[in-house]
């Protein structure tokens, strides 16, 4: 009787664990998607913020009508200079191999 008891008691509490169990498992997959989100909303506010500044700074750029211009290819050294007559850059030219 006393251990029917007993059996009956643990039955209980196991059923109410596993409920338990249930409802954590339950609410970590919501706590994880709210991570998620969170970290999707942190990278969206940074990268707006950047491309604030960004904008910020173009039109300052522009209000002191300081141009913002990049580089596209990198400048080489003529090989013949150019104070030098046609001639001598033709016969240059014709002589130094390509």
């Amino acid at each position: 009787m006393g251990l029917q008891a007993r059996a009956s008691a643990m039955s209980g509490a196991l059923k109410a664990l596993e409920s338990r169990a249930l409802k954590l498992e339950g609410e970590s997959v919501v706590q994880q998607d709210l991570l998620r989100t969170a970290k999707a909303n942190e990278e969206n506010y940074l990268l707006y913020h950047r491309k604030r500044e960004e904008a910020r700074i173009a039109d300052a750029l522009d209000q002191r009508k300081i141009i913002n211009a990049a580089v596209a290819e990198a400048p080489m050294v003529p090989l013949v200079p150019e104070s030098l007559p046609t001639t001598v850059k033709v016969l240059l030219a014709v002589w130094l191999p390509h």
